[in-house]
């Protein structure tokens, strides 16, 4: 049953870590179905709209988004909220995969416009437009761009997802045998060396052995997959 919930990303009925104001296991995968969600959608918009698939992700999710959007003026983090959380996380990742199908929206001046558009709707109340241009487009700019430090930031494996994954159970595992009284500092000083070296092992062990089963030429994979629609 165990197993079974985990893979649903299911909310368990008992405490983990009773001790903790959230005593979950690890609510950090709760973003993994919308992930995946996501994923599935863009697939079927970039196969039914071959070449076109940029303007038409932007006219269903311009649409979509609107009406969905409705009353969704403000993001709270904090709570769950299914509505919310696929307005705000579908259009950060649609308009992510439109920065990708459109180039010149990646330009240094583009982004610039973009942001001051988002930084603007979310002072005026629109919290959740407002993020959804700003994520993106910061994200999508840092990351394209070189960076003379970050440039080298995976030499030692990519430890991002090991990072995602192990992060918060390693807290809280830390947290409940120090206890939270000790401090963020002291608590942050321990957990992620801890989390960093997880993270390599997870990269080097799992994650990097898992990567060579996949294909080793773009040839390889079918037309559709390989998104060569144009």
């Amino acid at each position: 049953m165990f197993v079974f919930k985990h893979l649903q990303f299911a909310r368990f009925e008992w405490d983990f870590f009773p001790t903790l104001h959230d005593p979950r296991l690890n609510p950090s995968i709760w973003t993994i179905p919308f992930e995946a969600g996501c994923y599935v959608a863009f697939a079927a918009v970039a196969v039914l709209a071959r070449k076109w698939w940029a303007v038409a992700l932007v006219t269903v999710g311009g649409i979509a988004f609107a009406a969905w959007g409705v009353g969704l003026r403000s993001f709270d983090p904090s709570d769950v909220s299914a509505g919310t959380d696929w307005a705000l996380f579908g259009a950060v990742f649609a308009f992510g995969a439109v920065l990708l199908g459109l180039p010149s929206l990646r330009m240094a001046k583009a982004s610039a416009a973009l942001v001051l558009v988002g930084a603007v709707a979310y002072l005026a109340g629109s919290e959740v437009i407002g993020l959804a241009l700003v994520i993106p487009t910061v994200a999508v700019f840092v990351g394209g761009s070189s960076w003379p430090v970050l440039r080298q930031a995976a030499r030692f494996g990519d430890l991002s997802y090991g990072i995602y994954l192990w992060g918060w159970p390693v807290q809280q595992i830390v947290a409940t045998q120090m206890g939270v009284g000790v401090g963020f500092w002291r608590l942050l000083a321990v957990s992620l060396p801890l989390v960093v070296v997880l993270a390599l092992i997870s990269w080097h062990v799992i994650e990097k052995r898992a990567l060579k089963a996949k294909p080793r030429t773009s040839a390889e994979w079918p037309r559709w997959a390989r998104l060569e629609l144009r």
